[in-house]
């Protein structure tokens, strides 16, 4: 594994200098609130969204919403004072932990009355911080009726596509229960005389407003009237299916309606890589159900990009239900496709004729052929960098918070950087185009408690980058089998071992440097100035780091400041990265160069310090000769290597 890529030089510790976290608490207690708390109507098994403002997440303190109020019910007024863990998800929103049925509505059914209020335990000062209160009514309800006003006035529907109702007191997702519509009556096939009886099959609702547990939408089902168009005279019924297994009916409402014939209008031209996804488009699409699906036939050619000889092809595509409008073809190299082109090494155009057909258990229906194509680029790493709310939580330390998104701007940079000329894609979104993405998740804290910086927890060495698919974060079982650290990602708070006055929850490295405390003191919370908003909308980047000689006016300071981090972050996920894909000593065992030189990214962890991986001296830190033409055999962009020269490897 990796450990010793991000351990530093931790056999000879320095002891850390305290320093007081007051002023850190207070740059964050301030801001404390909380905005609303919904549903208004709670039953077993609710989950409510809890909006807040300035929240913080586990690297600055741990959250709890304390209730206080009374509960009027049919045995009478009860007093409420509990206090329920919280999960933040962001700077805005929190989730509780800590079932809130049994506790507010713990003696049964009636109306909560009062007020509730955020309580933040620091981690630094273990003070309790809490929040204005928020008044509350609630009602505790143990089960919910249904209620369907007005079913969508549309005539002519395809299969599978939304059609709105008008309802109240659905349940909200699985922990409530579900809510679902019973349809049943008749349906006349076009071009017969008979009206044949169908249903009772249910659908869910999904709800437009569930919060306010009103408004929904429902599908007409192929296993209701199966693929062929025609025409559909009956009723619908709401049901509410509660997790005690209590069910509740709406009254039903008459429904006619037409069914449209099914069909393939388009495939998305651009296409995509290896472990991305081919959009196919149309109505009515099929496979919302076990036993029901879209089968695509194709008939056409592969041109390749190489020059090489077209080839004829003639297979099946079986892409995924996305929705009624939308199918989702993979390219897999285990598929029909990724047998007969290598979606690792070739690339080029599918021309022909798209031919869709429709089943639904042993029926089927064939839709109109059409023409059109799609790419198979040349294969791409796609990485999703997840800066996590406990990263931008991180910041408030080093007084950066302010300028979240200029650091996060550079730590992008950085990477990019490091990795031009190679085919890779850093994302600061989860991708919606690719199923085989890498994910590195950067945090607060170490939570394997051993202060690393970073930390490659995929199993075993991916020589050739074979996956496509690491996680870099959370926990992954099978490296604590092996006896090492479970959690990944990066880690923010781990930069301060770099420091020679480090706060108290961390401890310094034996490379720690006074060049890290003269760049960060001036900004850093609980020693200098924080940036403050007005400085970070004035805010312009640095061109060079080495500028960051150490004083100099107050926006050189922030410029350094934010240049530093940046660095120290873009680089460590670069390394980790590398890691994943199959670095250093490509085909070999080992994970790092054997020597050191200056600016190479893969050299072990103290062989890089601080103004190395800052970019403060000497050159940016880069991939030596061996591992860029290693990447680049495995993931070509074709674009030249934007590096004059790079060092050898060893």
């Amino acid at each position: 594994m990796r450990l010793a890529a991000t351990l530093l030089s931790m056999v000879a510790f320095l002891p850390a200098c305290s320093r007081d976290a007051t002023d850190l608490d207070a740059s964050w207690s301030a801001g404390l609130a909380l905005v609303s708390f919904e549903p208004e109507v709670l039953v077993p098994g609710v989950q409510p969204k809890v909006v807040g403002d300035g929240l913080v997440t586990e690297t600055l303190g741990t959250t709890r919403v304390h209730f206080v109020g009374a509960h009027a019910g049919p045995a009478g007024p009860s007093a409420v004072d509990v206090s329920l863990a919280a999960s933040v998800v962001s700077a805005t929103q929190l989730v509780l932990v800590d079932p809130t049925w049994t506790t507010l509505c713990a003696a049964g059914e009636g109306r909560f009355s009062g007020s509730a209020s955020l309580e933040v335990t620091s981690r630094q000062t273990e003070e309790v911080h809490e929040s204005p209160s928020l008044l509350l009514n609630l009602t505790c309800s143990e089960t919910l009726t249904p209620q369907l006003s007005a079913l969508g006035s549309v005539s002519a529907v395809q299969l599978n596509a939304p059609v709105s109702v008008v309802a109240s007191n659905l349940l909200i997702g699985d922990t409530e229960g579900t809510t679902t519509a019973e349809l049943s009556g008749c349906f006349q096939r076009d071009g017969t005389a008979s009206c044949d009886p169908v249903g009772p099959v249910e659908v869910p609702v999904a709800s437009i407003d569930g919060l306010a547990r009103t408004g929904g939408l429902i599908t007409l089902p192929p296993t209701l009237v199966g693929l062929k168009p025609g025409d559909f005279d009956g009723e619908v019924t709401l049901l509410n299916r509660h997790t005690s297994g209590e069910v509740t009916r709406s009254d039903a409402l008459s429904w006619s309606v037409s069914v449209l014939p099914s069909y393939l209008e388009s495939v998305e031209a651009a296409g995509a890589s290896m472990g991305g996804i081919v959009v196919m488009e149309g109505a009515g699409l099929v496979g919302a159900s076990d036993d029901a699906g879209t089968e695509v036939f194709f008939s056409g050619i592969f041109s390749p990009d190489d020059g090489s000889s077209q080839r004829s092809i003639d297979l099946i595509l079986v892409p995924s239900y996305s929705a009624h409008d939308r199918l989702n073809y993979v390219l897999d190299e285990q598929d029909t496709l990724g047998q007969v082109v290598d979606l690792r090494t070739e690339s080029g155009s599918m021309i022909g004729t798209f031919s869709p057909r429709f089943y639904l258990g042993g029926e089927t229906q064939s839709g109109p052929s059409i023409e059109g194509s799609f790419r198979i680029e040349p294969l791409r790493q796609v990485v999703w960098l997840n800066l996590t709310p406990s990263y931008t939580d991180g910041l408030l330390a080093f007084g950066l918070r302010e300028v979240s998104e200029p650091v996060k701007a550079g730590i992008l940079t950085v990477i990019e950087d490091i990795y031009a000329g190679i085919n890779v894609d850093i994302r600061l979104t989860e991708p919606e185009d690719y199923v085989l993405y890498s994910r590195v998740d950067v945090t607060g804290v170490d939570p394997n408690g051993f202060g690393l910086l970073g930390y490659d927890n995929s199993p075993g060495k991916d020589n050739g980058n074979a996956r496509l698919y690491d996680r870099i974060g959370g926990l992954n079982a099978l490296t604590q089998q092996d006896g090492y650290p479970g959690y990944g990602g990066v880690f923010l708070e781990s930069i301060w071992a770099f420091s020679l006055a480090p706060p108290t929850s961390v401890t310094s490295f034996a490379g720690a440097s006074q060049r890290f405390d003269d760049v960060f003191d001036p900004v850093r919370a609980d020693l200098g100035t924080p940036v403050t908003l007005a400085e970070a909308a004035a805010f312009t980047p640095l061109r060079s780091g080495a500028e960051c000689t150490g004083g100099g006016s107050r926006e050189l300071q922030v410029r350094c400041a934010v240049w530093s981090i940046s660095h120290i972050v873009g680089s460590t996920i670069a390394h980790e990265l590398a890691h994943s894909f199959g670095l250093a000593d490509p085909g070999g065992n080992g994970f790092h160069n054997t020597a050191d030189a200056p600016g190479r990214l893969m050299d072990s962890g103290d062989a890089r310090p601080f103004v190395e991986r800052a970019g403060l001296e000497g050159p940016a830190e880069s991939l030596c000769q061996g591992n860029f033409d290693y990447l680049r055999g495995i993931l070509p962009s074709g674009e030249s290597d934007p590096a004059t020269s790079r060092s050898a490897c060893n």
